[in-house]
């Protein structure tokens, strides 16, 4: 349960980061439910901590992947085909972005689990951004070896 509470607490960070919604209880007004017990179920309470409670961020919040919050499998974000894999959710921003953020809410990732999760995903957000120019290299060698063959045909 405390794993699902804490990855709950990584979707309220990430729409706070870039969303309209800045604080806790405006996430809690924008799905219906009480702040305080969106903090209790933050805090890993299975009263509050149900699906019902993630059905309501699916319903208000539908970029993020149900199956990810629930089991860990995935990743935050859905892929824009919906599929349930996703994508890294922060390959948007640059890493002084995220640094920054990190740092104005210090307290919402001290907790061990969180900030090695916030760090993981940061690796995977400068990796992912590594794999993206290594594409881009490899798709312009094979455009230049695409022209090549062509005139080695003429």
């Amino acid at each position: 349960m405390k794993e699902v509470a804490n990855r709950l607490r990584l979707v309220i960070n990430h729409i706070k980061f870039v969303g309209e919604y800045k604080t806790q209880k405006s996430i809690s007004e924008k799905i219906d439910f009480e702040a305080t017990n969106l903090s209790a179920a933050l805090n890993g309470n299975k009263r509050y901590l149900t699906e019902n409670l993630i059905d309501r961020f699916i319903k208000n919040f539908p970029e993020f992947n149900k199956n990810w919050i629930i089991t860990g499998n995935g990743t935050m974000i859905k892929t824009e085909e919906g599929d349930q894999t996703g994508i890294n959710p922060l390959s948007k921003f640059t890493s002084s972005e995220i640094l920054n953020y990190i740092i104005e809410n210090f307290n919402d990732f001290k907790d061990e689990d969180n900030i090695d999760k916030v760090l993981a995903l940061f690796y995977n957000s400068r990796k992912d951004s590594k794999m993206n120019e290594l594409d881009e290299k490899l798709n312009k060698v094979n455009e230049m070896m695409d022209k090549l063959e062509k005139r080695l045909e003429n």
